[in-house]
C-alpha cells in the first residue's frame, strides 16, 4: 500500500509541472484552488498538455505523432500503462474517483489529431467543433472535480471552453500562420476579402480585422453563458473558475482594444495586471 501511495505522489507532482510549465494562465487561477482540488485539476490537465504537445513536437514526423496519440489512446482504453510512465497512476485515479467520461478524453484526441496533417476549418460551425473537441472537453472534463455536472453547468463549461480557444485562435494568428496553420473559417475569411495567403504572409490587416470582430463578439457570448453557469459549481470552486475566465476575456478585451491587431504581435496580459484582475475577482 505504501508504494502504491508513493507512486501515486510523484505522478500527482509530475502533473503539477506539466501544468506549471505549460500554462501561466491556467496555473495561476488554479492556485485560487483548495490543494485537493487543484491536485485533481493537474492531472486532467497534464494529459491534454501532453497530447497537444505531441501534435506541434518538432522533429517528429507525422506517422510518428501519430503513433504517440494512437498510444495515448490505446493507454486511455485499457489502462495499462509501464510502471515508470509518471501520467497514468494520477489520471486514472482522478477519473475514477469523480467518474469522468472518458470519451471527453477520445474527442479531445481527435480534436489533437486534427492538427497533425494539413486541414481547413471552412464554417463557424466547424470552428466551434473543433473549438469544442480541444478545448470544450477541457471544461466537462473539470466540471466534474468542481461541481455538480447538470446540464447547465456542463453547457456552461462547454460554452467557456470555446471561448477561450477563439481567444487563443485570435492572439496567435502569427503564431499558427508560422507552423502554417489557419484556423480561420475560410468562408467567413472570404466574405471579408481575406484568403489563406494573406494570413500566412501577413497581408491584408484590415481585412482580417473584420474576420476577428466576428470571432469576437461569438467568443463574448460564449463567456457570457459560461458566466451564468458558474454558480452550478461548488461554492468554493466559483471564485477561481470566474478568474479564470475573466484572465482569457482580459486577453479577447485587449484584442479588441488594440484594434484587432495581431500579426507580430501576441497579446498577453502582465504578471501584474493578471494579479489585478485576481485580486478584483469576486
Amino acid at each position: 500500500m505504501e508504494a502504491r501511495e508513493a507512486t501515486l505522489d510523484d505522478s500527482f507532482r509530475y502533473c503539477r509541472s506539466v501544468t506549471r510549465q505549460a500554462s501561466s494562465t491556467f496555473y495561476l487561477a488554479s492556485r485560487m484552488f483548495a490543494r485537493e482540488v487543484r491536485r485533481d485539476l493537474y492531472a486532467v490537465y497534464a494529459f491534454c498538455r501532453i497530447a497537444d504537445d505531441i501534435a506541434d513536437a518538432p522533429g517528429l514526423s507525422t506517422l510518428e505523432r501519430q503513433q504517440e496519440l494512437d498510444l495515448l489512446a490505446h493507454t486511455l482504453k485499457t489502462e495499462r500503462y509501464s510502471e515508470g510512465d509518471l501520467l497514468w497512476p494520477a489520471f486514472f485515479d482522478v477519473i475514477e474517483r469523480y467518474t469522468i467520461p472518458k470519451t471527453y478524453f477520445s474527442e479531445l484526441l481527435e480534436g489533437v489529431r486534427t492538427d497533425i496533417s494539413p486541414f481547413e476549418i471552412k464554417t463557424l460551425a466547424d470552428l466551434d467543433h473543433y473549438s469544442y473537441l480541444v478545448a470544450g472537453t477541457v471544461g466537462l472534463m473539470c466540471t466534474y472535480i468542481l461541481g455538480q455536472p447538470d446540464k447547465q453547468t456542463l453547457h456552461g463549461a462547454k460554452q467557456l471552453g470555446i471561448a477561450m480557444q477563439y481567444t487563443n485562435i485570435m492572439r496567435d494568428v502569427s503564431v499558427d500562420a508560422a507552423i502554417q496553420r489557419v484556423y480561420l473559417p475560410s468562408m467567413v475569411m472570404k466574405q471579408h476579402g481575406l484568403s489563406r495567403k494573406d494570413v500566412l504572409a501577413g497581408h491584408n490587416e484590415e481585412a482580417l480585422r473584420g474576420v476577428l470582430a466576428e470571432l469576437a463578439q461569438r467568443a463574448q457570448l460564449g463567456y457570457d453563458q459560461a458566466e451564468q453557469a458558474i454558480y452550478g459549481l461548488a461554492p468554493g470552486n466559483q471564485r477561481p473558475v470566474r478568474i479564470a475566465l475573466n484572465l482569457y476575456r482580459g486577453i479577447l478585451n485587449r484584442i479588441e482594444q488594440n484594434h484587432f491587431s495581431v500579426y507580430n504581435k501576441r497579446i498577453r496580459l502582465s504578471l501584474p495586471l493578471k494579479l489585478m484582475v485576481a485580486i478584483k475577482t469576486r
